[in-house]
């Protein structure tokens, strides 16, 4: 819910995450807060881009400073590039003041993964140095670390973090977990929000009435969307400046563009333009070569990686970078590579690619060869690309026609059919 407008409570549980088989696994709601998880354990804190991790760990500075606990809450990115604690005056001396008391301090290192600068998992090690000679100690010290599930595997599994939580509490009420070496470092994570979280956000928006909103949600089939805390303030953004929402398609229009280019985006020379551009173009690699996983370090070889330097060969490779450390839909596998984090927006994505060619000089008939493949005699519809031939069906009408003589089917299974206008819905029956 980042930069939207004052925080509001919503009474968020974390589940109770763990790594299996190398995997994350999400795990299911453990019913305790942050600040519940805090008064426990040190951990590690996941949660995929726009879920709302940075906005609730800074809420949760202002609840434990009213608890009387020093909280203090830094990127890992700030404290990597300078060696130190970025904090103001009085920050600085809660520091000295707790270090001369036998008090607990809470320090927050937020997106541990966008720190990564080519070091590897040893950046946990470098950020535990820095913090070691800022605060001269980890005993009395509460960490929270977080970070996206699919880094989390690295920093939890190869940079040892356990040996890291040194945390011994002073104050007896506390039942301090780590004072087990058998247990491990915990790992939670936020869960989507529920309806009555999407009504209580809304409600707390005066004079912003809830029920016309939630109502279409429900008549547009836009649930999917509500239920990450990003995509729900866009969802009201569109619907304050429209005064209702629009159809799947219309509201993906204006949101994918937004996701793709990130918040991240602005910190570089990158425009939001060029930005959802490229994020076009590798999403239409990534599915007309089926490669799910980008390579992030450019000098890592792989065959079974797309490389964006080569989709994006007219680009800087200082441009390149910026595009994949700054949009909010790719999710960085921390050591070599990175992905889209949402299918539907990368095939939305790619579908707009695919339609800017149509708009060209090049031949049609080449453009459908990607989607149309002939075995002994008959025509079928590349079955990793019918989403993204049910978006260009819908908004083309003579690749609608091919498709449809293909797979009638695909236009009303994919994308949003909503598009469809009457004559198409007749050629559909009739194809049928």
């Amino acid at each position: 819910m980042n930069n939207f407008q004052d925080y509001i409570p919503l009474n968020r549980t974390l589940a109770e995450s763990r790594i299996l088989n190398r995997r994350f696994d999400e795990g299911g709601d453990s019913g305790i807060t942050l600040f519940d998880a805090i008064q426990q354990n040190c951990f590690l804190l996941c949660g995929n881009g726009g879920i709302g991790k940075t906005i609730e760990l800074k809420n949760l500075v202002t609840h434990s400073e009213k608890e009387g606990i020093p909280t203090i809450y830094q990127t890992a990115r700030d404290i990597l590039q300078t060696g130190e604690f970025l904090v103001d005056t009085e920050k600085r001396n809660q520091i000295l003041q707790w270090k001369k008391s036998n008090r607990d301090l809470i320090l927050i290192v937020d997106a541990i993964d966008e720190g990564y600068h080519g070091e590897g998992y040893r950046i946990v090690t470098r950020l535990f140095n820095i913090i070691e000679k800022e605060l001269g100690t980890l005993d009395r010290v509460r960490w929270i670390l977080s970070c996206r599930p699919s880094s989390l595997i690295y920093f939890y599994n190869e940079a040892g973090l356990d040996r890291y939580n040194q945390f011994r509490s002073n104050q007896s009420s506390v039942d301090n977990l780590t004072s087990d070496p058998n247990k491990s470092t915990p790992i939670y994570s936020f869960l989507n929000l529920s309806t009555d979280q999407i009504k209580l956000y809304i409600d707390s928006l005066i004079p912003f009435d809830s029920i016309p909103f939630l109502q279409q949600i429900e008549k547009q089939d836009l649930w999917h969307l509500a239920l990450i805390p990003r995509n729900l303030n866009n969802l009201i953004r569109y619907y304050h400046r429209n005064g209702r929402l629009g159809s799947y398609s219309e509201v993906m229009e204006e949101i994918v563009p937004l996701i793709a280019a990130g918040q991240n985006i602005e910190l570089s020379k990158l425009s939001k333009l060029d930005a959802v551009y490229g994020m076009q173009s590798i999403a239409a690699a990534c599915l007309l070569c089926k490669k799910e996983l980008i390579k992030y370090e450019f000098d890592y070889f792989s065959d079974s990686l797309l490389s964006p330097d080569w989709v994006l060969y007219d680009w800087y490779a200082s441009q390149v970078r910026d595009l994949l450390n700054g949009s909010d839909l790719l999710e960085t596998e921390f050591l070599k590579t990175t992905s889209f984090l949402d299918r539907d927006a990368k095939e939305f994505l790619a579908a707009q690619w695919v339609m800017e060619l149509l708009k060209g000089q090049i031949d049609e008939g080449k453009i459908l060869g990607l989607f149309i493949k002939e075995e002994k005699g008959v025509n079928f519809l590349n079955p990793s690309l019918e989403v993204v031939a049910a978006w260009i069906a819908q908004k083309n009408r003579s690749f609608f026609k091919h498709i449809i003589n293909t797979k009638p089917e695909a236009p009303v299974l994919f994308g949003d059919p909503s598009l469809l206008g009457f004559d198409q819905k007749k050629e559909l029956l009739t194809a049928y």
